[in-house]
């Protein structure tokens, strides 16, 4: 470890005993990491250096991890979902940062972006023979990944800051310049999930059929710095809140799926 560590940890009990036994947590080198903390005795935990994304496909460098991943428990492995973004210097403007779903298979060594299936110019991949996907932010300059990201139904949801190019590096100028979007990727091929891009339907006869294309994959939020995605479940079905702008955005978000219930019992 040699890049400091400025994000909360995903903590995992993968097996389901109560007990915690996974720990994954990005640094500022841009570096995805694996602790296994199962065992009782600490001189038994183990670290594992998952992901690294600098240098990218394009040899680029200076991409950072300042929150957490989500994750997923698939079948032979994990996924976890993440964003690179410098929340220190949010304005900056000359690192090409990513959108990331990167397996954990219980690598031994690193895995980097070529192992992944680059989605950046087609609307899905297929990662069944890859370690995850990724999404290159090089259309709008200096777009970041600022926020945490989050996984339901199916649906990956990354939120991204695009700094305004017009105005000074002042770091107050964001809360009212600069660009937030949300990204609604499927989470296994990255492809489009909703209708964002309207400019892509088709109208026959007085009738729109909307085409979901790569150009649907994100939608413009508002200006300022966006927080995650926080989903609120309750009887009546799953809505989402964004705090961007000093306001409250409800995105759409998929209510299609299914859920299993965990129930406990407090034993006095």
């Amino acid at each position: 470890l040699t890049h400091s560590i400025a994000s909360d940890l995903s903590v995992m009990d993968i097996d389901s005993n109560g007990y915690a036994d996974r720990v994954y947590v990005g640094d500022t080198g841009g570096n995805m990491w694996r602790f296994d903390v199962s065992s009782p005795y600490t001189a038994s935990w183990g670290l594992r250096h998952l992901f690294a994304s600098n240098p990218g496909a394009d040899l680029s460098t200076g991409r950072k991890i300042f929150f957490r991943p989500a994750v997923t428990l698939e079948i032979g492995y994990e996924m976890l979902f993440f964003g690179t973004g410098d929340r220190a210097h949010p304005t900056a403007m000359s690192v090409v940062d990513r959108i990331y779903a990167v397996k954990d298979t219980g690598q031994s060594v690193a895995k980097a972006e070529g192992d992944l299936s680059s989605a950046t110019s087609v609307n899905s991949v297929n990662v069944a023979t890859t370690d995850g996907w990724y999404v290159k932010l090089s259309t709008n300059q200096g777009e970041k990944v600022l926020a945490q990201s989050a996984v339901i139904n199916k649906v990956a949801y990354y939120t991204t800051y695009e700094p305004d190019a017009t105005v000074s590096a002042n770091v107050c100028d964001t809360a009212t310049r600069g660009t937030s979007r949300l990204y609604s990727l499927g989470y296994l091929d990255a492809a489009a999930v909703y209708n964002y891009d309207s400019t892509n339907d088709t109208v026959s006869g007085g009738v729109t059929t909307p085409v979901i294309a790569a150009s649907d994959r994100s939608t413009i939020l508002g200006t300022g710095i966006p927080s995650g995605i926080v989903m609120v479940i309750n009887p009546s079905g799953i809505s989402a809140l964004i705090g961007v702008g000093g306001a409250m955005v409800t995105p759409t978000v998929s209510d299609v799926g299914g859920s299993i219930p965990t129930y406990w019992r407090e034993v006095r």
